[in-house]
């Protein structure tokens, strides 16, 4: 089908933020979608308890737990197993809202075979104070992400530019996304939240993302070494003023 949908979820040891995740696909409006969990070999019953919440209302789920070298292993593995036209990557205790999937598969009929359909995102604190969070695509060139919770990337484009690379430890998403910006894929924005998460993931806990794609960007050509240095020193420099003040 043109409008598959996978969604694809990495984890491990983490059974209580899963299931809060799979909760959110099981309140879908719209639930025609193909549900992917790779696990890197938990020892909390995370693959006893996805089984039994998710058997109840997706048909022929995918769930696998062996070791991997880390997330965007898992991410690769799940990319080449899905079966969807369209991949939505989750972390655990990431959230759809319940009417997300019906949402993005009205667009993709109205505006059919783009590359990127993506959304809006809430982002909570660890308070519970949230913001409300988009970007486009032309931010990518300022280190500016697309929520990846409110993304579905047509996965014959992922496999086009080789899926996640593994020489990245926080930013491999970014480099996938820029990788298809820089080469004028299509991006269709949908202007509903489509998603929901609390910050503390690997991109949003430290300065690690930034740093990564500020290297991304020199090495796509987007920035000069000059422009990469003083990206990166000011960074630092700011670092290193929060701890002390």
């Amino acid at each position: 089908m043109e409008d598959g949908i996978s969604v694809i979820v990495a984890s491990k040891n983490a059974k209580h933020d899963l299931m809060s995740t799979i909760e959110s696909l099981e309140n879908q409006t719209d639930k025609n979608f193909e549900f992917i969990l790779i696990d890197g070999m938990s020892s909390d019953g995370t693959i006893d308890a996805a089984y039994q919440k998710i058997n109840g209302f997706v048909t022929a789920p995918i769930i696998i737990s062996e070791p991997d070298k880390g997330i965007y292993d898992a991410y690769n593995k799940g990319l080449r197993l899905a079966s969807g036209a369209y991949i939505c990557y989750l972390g655990c205790g990431d959230k759809l809202l319940p009417r997300s999937i019906e949402t993005v598969r009205g667009v993709m009929a109205h505006t059919p075979n783009s590359d990127v359909y993506y959304g809006i995102v809430k982002r909570y604190d660890e308070k519970g104070a949230f913001t409300i969070y988009s970007s486009s695509p032309e931010n990518l060139l300022n280190c500016s992400m697309i929520p990846h919770q409110a993304c579905f990337v047509k996965k014959e484009t992922y496999l086009k530019y080789g899926g996640f690379s593994l020489d990245y430890v926080v930013a491999s998403d970014f480099a996938a996304m820029l990788q298809i910006y820089l080469n004028k894929g299509s991006f269709v924005f949908i202007d509903k939240i489509l998603a929901e998460f609390k910050m503390g993931g690997i991109s949003t806990r430290n300065s690690d993302g930034y740093y990564e794609c500020i290297r991304i960007l020199r090495e796509k050509g987007c920035i000069s070494n000059n422009e990469y240095r003083k990206k990166r020193n000011k960074k630092y420099l700011r670092d290193f003023a929060a701890k002390i003040f």
